[in-house]
């Protein structure tokens, strides 16, 4: 019998699966997965512009979702707010190796200014588990289409 996380596995888009959109938490709802459509749609335009925008002479660059749904549980459990887009499917936290995450970020925020789909773009240094990181969010939620107060050279 298919746990669970393997019948995530199935292919989504052209990019994406569904497991990569699940909840990352080691102990609390069993890779649960909650993903609209218009969040799936937004992280296959970035893909798409990003490549595009580095150039055609280079190897596509991955994009991956580093946090994708969260459970509510696993939502407090790394201080997200409570009326979070993660638990509702609607956000992602994204990261390209081998791309600076401020490059990554300027490219994600022309892609959101330029209105061909609507989402929100936010850049912004947050501390988990005791360590500063960069977090590039996008959701398809409510307010400015731009967003955080860490864009430094993006």
């Amino acid at each position: 019998m298919p746990r669970l996380n393997d019948l995530n596995r199935i292919q989504l888009s052209k990019h994406f699966k569904l497991s990569e959109f699940e909840c990352k938490g080691k102990t609390c709802c069993g890779y649960s997965v909650k993903l609209t459509p218009g969040l799936l749609t937004v992280v296959e335009l970035i893909w798409e512009h990003m490549n595009a925008r580095i150039g055609e002479h280079s190897h596509p660059h991955p994009l991956f979702i580093v946090s994708g749904y969260r459970c509510p549980e696993h939502n407090k459990y790394v201080g997200g707010v409570a009326n979070s887009y993660h638990v509702q499917g609607q956000a992602a936290d994204l990261t390209s190796p081998g791309l600076k995450k401020t490059r990554l970020a300027a490219l994600v925020r022309e892609l959101a200014e330029s209105g061909l789909y609507p989402f929100r773009v936010g850049f912004y240094k947050r501390t988990y588990m005791g360590y500063e990181h960069h977090v590039l969010h996008v959701d398809t939620g409510e307010g400015p289409t731009v967003f955080g107060d860490d864009w430094g050279d993006a």
